[in-house]
């Protein structure tokens, strides 16, 4: 029995979250209330992190400090963000990303390992030096972020107060996911996660469709 569900994981995988993004997708561009369906971001968020999660092969306990350490610093970097303005510009979330706790919503550290990590795990397949992997995938996450950025503000997930977005965000974005980057590409020893890629992949064309149809 296990070694069926193990056979049929990714493929099982794949299908819920194409399921709940375009379920999600589906409900902010044809529903009368699509404020409401923003505002499930959270769990889609909390929902996909549980399946990502779920198919890693080969746990060691330096690769879960190392995803629990950015958790708490990812979090932490962006409520001084919030607060001082000095990292990414000048900046605030909306309601959309569910329960905040000193003006920053709850989800953003499982937010910064979940994207710093399949990053990781789907340019770890093709790359060997751990400096080119935690590069390549912190500026892969750049690319991300230029795509949500628009979609983000429309959405209520968060919004600058300048009307143009600052370029300090996207080189703060580049030098911290590489930071966090290293520290997975250098605690994840053998292990894998073959969904990866897949969860990369929807969530870009999710963004992509949400850019050019709002």
């Amino acid at each position: 029995m296990l070694s069926k569900i193990n056979t049929y994981k990714l493929p099982i995988s794949i299908g819920l979250l194409m399921i709940f993004y375009i379920v999600g997708l589906l409900g902010m561009l044809f529903s009368d209330q699509p404020d409401e369906f923003a505002q499930l971001s959270w769990l889609n968020l909390l929902i996909s992190g549980a399946v990502l999660f779920l198919n890693h092969e080969k746990w060691s306990a330096k690769l879960l400090l190392a995803l629990v350490s950015i958790g708490i610093l990812g979090y932490l970097v962006e409520v001084a963000g919030v607060q001082t303005g000095m990292i990414f510009g000048e900046y605030q979330y909306g309601e959309a990303l569910g329960y905040k706790l000193g003006g920053m919503p709850l989800i953003i550290g499982l937010n910064w390992v979940m994207l710093c990590y399949f990053s990781v795990f789907t340019f770890s397949r093709w790359i060997k030096p751990w400096w080119l992997i935690s590069s390549v995938a912190a500026m892969s996450l750049v690319g991300l972020d230029l795509i949500i950025e628009p979609v983000a503000i429309k959405l209520d997930f968060w919004t600058w107060r300048s009307e143009d977005i600052p370029i300090q965000n996207f080189i703060a974005w580049f030098l911290i996911a590489a930071v966090f980057n290293k520290l997975i590409t250098l605690t994840k020893e053998e292990s894998s996660n073959k969904l990866a890629p897949y969860l990369f992949l929807i969530q870009t064309l999710f963004f992509l469709t949400l850019r050019i149809t709002l």
